[in-house]
């Protein structure tokens, strides 16, 4: 979580736009990936780095592709009970939030955890930009 109880910062990426840049044809069929996908697109991975409210995180939200056209839904939280097989039972795995502990916690630590946080957040801020204008530069044919 980036803030307290209601946004998260996480990575992700949308398989579906992946799906959707295919490299190669069939006779007669249009576009298939006979030679895979869009180099660009499977080493970017888009979104990326996202923030998030938890509500959005958990039932979804819809995000423009940057190229145009396509909106992708991300929902990457599953609002019902998950769990896995142990010792042939099957057992819920709640959500984890790393957090100090409540008997160690002081005042100077929770400014160091917002400090950490806001430096974060301003990375993927930066990490945006950058992204962005990247996007522009291969869409202005520089690269060609």
């Amino acid at each position: 979580m980036t803030r307290n109880f209601d946004e998260i910062t996480h990575c992700t990426s949308s398989e579906d736009r992946i799906k959707a840049y295919p490299v190669g044809s069939v006779i007669c069929g249009g576009p298939e990936p006979t030679q895979g996908f869009r180099p660009d697109v499977v080493q970017y991975q888009w979104p990326g780095v996202i923030q998030q409210t938890v509500e959005n995180s958990v039932l979804g939200e819809n995000l423009p592709d940057p190229e145009g056209g396509t909106n992708y839904s991300m929902q990457d939280f599953n609002a019902g009970a998950s769990g896995e097989m142990v010792g042939g039972n099957w057992i819920i795995v709640p959500s984890v939030v790393v957090q100090p502990d409540p008997k160690l916690e002081t005042r100077e630590l929770r400014l160091r955890l917002h400090a950490v946080s806001d430096t974060i957040i301003d990375k993927i801020h930066s990490k945006a930009v950058n992204v962005s204008q990247w996007t522009l530069v291969q869409q202005s044919g520089m690269l060609s």
